[in-house]
């Protein structure tokens, strides 16, 4: 009897052991998604991201709309 309770408990442990490493495992984010970019500098959008504006191209309909609601809300908040 005490050498299966031995054996069980060893198995119980063993079982409790894994399934914490299941659950709360927290990978090397570097190591585990290595083609994820690394963070962004503070100094703005990253060139080519959409909010990168060309003051060349000038602002489609939808963007206007969008700026003068912006600047309604804004100048509500003064």
């Amino acid at each position: 009897m005490r050498r299966i309770s031995r054996w069980l408990l060893r198995q119980l442990t063993a079982g409790l052991g894994s399934l914490a490493m299941f659950w709360f495992h927290m990978p090397d984010p570097e190591l585990a998604y290595p083609e994820l970019p690394s963070p962004a500098s503070l100094d703005g959008p990253p060139a080519g991201h959409p909010e990168r504006m060309c003051r060349e191209i000038p602002l489609t309909r939808t963007e206007l709309m969008l700026m003068a609601e912006i600047d309604a809300i804004g100048d509500s908040g003064r």
